[in-house]
């Protein structure tokens, strides 16, 4: 009907459905080099995340993130999927340790005017800082389990019941291959 759109694209595709588009030149770049041949009609593919192609939001919903990866490839995905969900893990670990620590102290302390909790977003990047350093065997685990935990309990915030700050965005996040998220 004149309205192209990578977004339901995709949906179509996920939900396995056969389906024709017309599509306008200067639309894509695939488009535009099918247009130069001067063929009447053909089958072409689309490459959404071009360099250089800005992608609809709504588009997310069906890939949701997938240019979040440290690499193109199959291999670095599933790795970057595997490391993700053992750093998770060890980190809850630590997390619910120290947590029960800190509640067995917050009922000790009652002149306080606040309990206190892990935090959290320090415990991931003292994780991924020395996560793999554990895994090569350079230091002992349970040591270095201890010594993370100490040093993320040291750094500990105080649980402070019905505030709520939303944020405020701006724009779109972006993720490119050279600005890679810590998890």
């Amino acid at each position: 009907m004149g309205y192209p759109a990578f977004y339901l694209m995709a949906g179509l595709h996920q939900a396995q459905r056969q389906f024709v588009v017309r599509i306008y030149a200067g639309f894509c770049k695939e488009v535009d080099a099918f247009l130069a041949k001067g063929q009447p009609e053909g089958l072409i593919e689309i490459d959404v995340f071009a360099e250089g192609r800005v992608v609809n939001p709504k588009f997310r919903q069906y890939l949701p993130e997938l240019e979040d990866f440290t690499g193109l490839s199959a291999l670095s995905v599933a790795q970057d999927f595997h490391t993700t969900v053992l750093a998770c893990n060890i980190n809850a670990l630590i997390i619910n340790d120290i947590d029960q620590d800190l509640e067995a102290e917050n009922a000790l302390r009652s002149d306080r005017k606040h309990a206190y909790k892990a935090n959290r977003n320090l415990s991931i990047a003292k994780l991924k800082d020395n996560v793999i350093r554990m895994l090569l065997g350079e230091v002992e685990v349970a040591s270095f389990y201890e010594r993370l935990k100490r040093e993320i309990k040291r750094h500990k915030v105080p649980i402070r019941p019905g505030r709520s700050y939303p944020r405020k965005r701006r724009h779109q996040s972006k993720y490119s291959m050279n600005k890679k998220r810590a998890l």
